[in-house]
């Protein structure tokens, strides 16, 4: 049954008959996910119904036990419907609730857009179980974990949730639905010896992409280049960025003089933020207002709103090859009005010291005084690309205000890694992968000649997708916008 033409939800999602993609997409924020989490399993419930309870049930099968796959799986187990919920790891929500240096909220990211005042995700009752409030994602999910448990100690309908981990949904083999009993048969090592199980519908939240935190060494004898550079990801590893008082390095590796940052997407932009304040996203973002007396930045609201907008729609429509011009116009608007804040607050001052004294209200110690670490952010494109506009803002004020204390220039476009070796005799870049942290590199930017060695280097340059979808082929959307962005 093809998903009625005016349910976007349905539609966008649909990877084939009766399994959905909610991964493989660009990631969102977790309050997008669990928009699209929910919105999508009660369409099949109450729309499509290719879910549902009763004597002639179709049971819902869920890949993967991150905010979506649970989210998908509570909703339907509340209503009585039979779910299974696949996860390869130990525990749900495993990545992001190990996580003490990530934060996760479910407004700040549509600022300056109006968002609910204390930060508190809320749906239509009866209650979702995954309310939350902002905070790190360690202890929201840790709250998350203990409601799910708590849920299937004494639910009512806690028998129609099976949660089955150390279990990979890639291993499994997912044949076209049967359109006379309407399900989709799930092949694979089963329990109890089964090797067959049939679904009324199957939602892929695995998540399964490849972070792209490392540099490729180019070889010239054809075969593939492999990876030389390897940093920390995003959410499977810490970084120590958000360290208030030292920065983190390799035991006798010595003090950090030099950093690097590479990218220039959101991961990136959180990473500038943290690497200097110790703080990102809402929390820096008060501590700005707070200290810089600027209220809410309303009189900047309508500017703002209208570059992060039209940059969206293009990007998520892509009506340009090639660089997207509205995303350029954006950054440059989000810089402009950075700049503007910064020298407006420069000719209140009482007098020439306003970028030291301030920075010592915004900046973590490890930035102040003599021989603290240089800071390098490098950009590929001639501008950032697409980001969440508080994480611009923060960035582009965070920027600004260094360049100001230190003299020193820290944002530069049109700057690519081309080459990065180590400079460390106790340390072989790739061996094993993620272990380059903390160990001094050198680098050579693309069309120069002199190598510059980093004592430190953050590389986010996005996300490798695997080559093959679990159901064979993705959903058409091309990227996970929030729900209200899509094109009609």
């Amino acid at each position: 049954m093809p998903a009625p033409k005016d349910n976007q939800i349905l539609r966008y999602h649909r990877a084939r008959e009766r399994c959905y993609d909610l991964t493989g997409l660009r990631t969102g924020s977790v309050r997008d996910q669990l928009l699209r989490a929910i919105t999508l399993t009660r369409s099949l419930m109450t729309i499509t119904k290719e879910i549902r309870s009763g004597r002639k049930p179709r049971d819902l099968l869920v890949l993967g036990g991150g905010v979506s796959g649970v989210a998908c799986a509570l909703i339907a187990a509340r209503k009585g419907i039979k779910v299974t919920l696949l996860e390869l790891e130990p525990a749900n929500f495993f990545s992001t609730i190990q996580r003490s240096s990530r934060r996760i909220a479910p407004f700040e990211y549509d600022w300056p857009r109006s968002s609910d005042p204390n930060s508190l995700f809320t749906s239509r009752k009866p209650r979702f179980l995954l309310n939350y409030r902002s905070g790190r994602a360690k202890i929201v999910c840790a709250v998350w974990q203990k409601r799910l448990m708590n849920w299937r100690a004494t639910d009512p309908h806690r028998g129609d949730l099976e949660l089955l981990n150390g279990v990979d949904a890639r291993t499994f083999v997912y044949d076209l639905a049967d359109a006379v009993s309407r399900t989709v048969t799930v092949r694979g090592n089963w329990s109890n010896g089964m090797t067959a199980r049939k679904f009324g519908a199957v939602i892929d939240c695995t998540g399964h992409v490849e972070e792209r935190t490392f540099v490729e060494d180019p070889t010239d004898d054809g075969r593939p280049p492999t990876a030389a550079f390897c940093g920390p990801r995003f959410w499977k590893d810490e970084d120590f960025l958000d360290d208030r008082t030292q920065f983190f390095a390799q035991p006798g590796a010595g003090p950090v003089k030099t950093i690097l940052i590479s990218g220039g997407g959101d991961g990136a932009m959180q990473d500038i933020q943290r690497a200097v304040t110790g703080r990102f996203g809402d929390p820096l973002f008060r501590r700005f207002l707070a200290h810089l007396g600027l209220g809410s930045l309303r009189e900047h609201f309508y500017e703002l709103a209208e570059a992060d907008d039209a940059a969206r729609r293009a990007y998520a429509w892509k009506l340009h090859r090639g660089e997207v011009e509205e995303m350029k116009t954006c950054d440059e608007t989000f810089r402009k009005v950075a700049r503007t804040i910064l020298d407006d607050y420069a000719k209140q001052a009482p007098n020439q010291l306003w970028a030291s004294q301030l920075a010592r209200k915004i900046f973590k110690p490890a930035m102040l005084g003599k021989g603290s670490p240089t800071v390098v952010w490098a950009v590929r494109e001639s501008h950032c690309g697409y980001a969440y506009p508080l994480n611009r803002l923060l960035s582009h004020l965070v920027a600004f205000l260094l360049e100001e204390l230190t003299q020193t220039k820290v944002l530069h476009f049109d700057k690519r890694i081309d080459t990065i070796d180590s400079a460390s005799s106790t340390h072989q870049c790739g061996n094993p992968l993620w272990d380059c942290y903390g160990h001094p590199h050198e680098v050579t930017f693309k069309g120069e000649t002199a190598s510059r060695k980093f004592d430190l280097v953050i590389v986010r340059h996005g996300v490798i997708f695997p080559e093959s979808a679990i159901f064979g082929t993705r959903a058409p959307i091309p990227e996970q916008l929030v729900p209200y962005e899509l094109p009609r």
